[in-house]
């Protein structure tokens, strides 16, 4: 399985909007190494202001209440839900 990481902090294209403004990012995944892995890549980007972590539904949930996220990295297969059915729930509440 081939991967493509884009960093754009080095693209000269963008605007200065990507050096400028902060993203609150949500890692939702069942595997501890994974968030962990996602983590370490993430910290070290310049427009990352927050990540946070959820394993399941319940925590995925209360941390879409408790905290203003502009991107959520998603686990389709969790282990009692699907990834697809938590965008239902928020996408329709």
């Amino acid at each position: 399985m081939s991967g493509f990481v884009y960093n754009a902090t080095s693209d000269t294209n963008l605007p200065n909007l990507v050096n400028d403004t902060k993203i609150n990012l949500l890692i939702v995944d069942d595997e501890v190494l994974l968030r962990q892995g996602l983590r370490a890549m993430l910290e070290k980007e310049k427009f990352v202001q927050q990540i946070l972590e959820a394993d399941d539904r319940d925590s995925f949930i209360k941390q879409i209440e408790n905290n203003r996220i502009e991107i959520i990295l998603l686990d389709i297969r969790l282990r009692k839900t699907s990834g697809l059915e938590l965008i239902g729930e928020i996408c329709c509440a």
